[in-house]
């Protein structure tokens, strides 16, 4: 931990963590944060405290779960469920870049990269090695698809199919995310057929 960090609440802590001068962890909430093993929260990201959820009730048990090996960067927000039947959640080895904010209840796979200022409203479902451009919004109860792209800038308001490239001010299907793919080790045969 260093100076100026904290751990609130009903928090756990997995080891080799690290928390960046200004990093506050965990709510006085009912409920709990758990963070798992090698994380890295950046200086002045808050991780695990109360949700932005109009419906949600003072004293109602809320929850996160936070894999290992993550890096969340300075100036993050992500915060606990909005119901204690809910929970939000974030997998392993995901990049998540200076200034994003994950809402209540969203479900984050594993090996996603979102860049900068990557927004996501409540409910979201994000799978694996998805990568967000800077800037990106993503509207509330959207489902983002494993391996899709989504291009700096973007405002999603609809369902992003596995493997797709999206962009634009409401983001427009461009086609197959071919970059995407051939990073993760996808032939051409595979993604030609």
């Amino acid at each position: 931990m260093h100076p100026s960090s904290h751990i609130f609440g009903n928090t756990e802590l997995g080891s080799h963590c690290v928390l960046m001068t200004g990093a506050v962890v965990g709510d006085e909430l009912p409920g709990h944060t758990v963070i798992g093993c090698n994380n890295i929260i950046g200086h002045h990201a808050v991780v695990g405290i109360k949700c932005q959820d109009m419906k949600y009730k003072l004293g109602d048990e809320c929850f996160l779960d936070v894999g290992d090996n993550n890096e969340i960067r300075e100036f993050t927000s992500i915060h606990r469920s909005s119901k204690s039947r809910d929970r939000t959640v974030i997998g392993d080895n995901n990049l998540i870049m200076g200034s994003c904010h994950i809402a209540h209840d969203c479900k984050i796979g594993n090996n996603n990269i979102f860049a900068n200022t990557t927004l996501l409203a409540g409910h979201v479902i994000v799978e694996d090695y998805v990568h967000t451009g800077g800037a990106t919004v993503v509207h509330q109860f959207c489902y983002i698809g494993s391996f899709s792209f989504i291009g700096g800038g973007s405002v999603v308001s609809q369902d992003v199919p596995k493997y797709m490239m999206v962009s634009g001010d409401r983001a427009e299907l461009r086609g197959l995310n071919f970059e995407g793919l051939r990073r993760c080790g996808f032939q051409v045969t595979e993604v030609l057929d």
